[in-house]
């Protein structure tokens, strides 16, 4: 599993295709793509977080 933080917009923009593509075929809990999307969720709410307050 290849993740780093997202500090660009492109850097969230990548992170969002590749979970909006994970949504669409969503791996099995307990495997390291579930893992994957998991923690890139994680970090797209943290960006969205800092970035878009509300």
């Amino acid at each position: 599993m290849n993740i780093k933080p997202i500090c660009t917009e492109r850097d969230y923009q990548e992170s969002l295709e590749i979970v909006s593509a994970m949504f669409d075929n969503q791996p099995k809990e307990n495997t390291p793509e579930f893992d994957k999307m998991k923690t890139l969720v994680l970090l797209i709410e943290a960006y969205e977080t800092e970035i878009y307050p509300v």
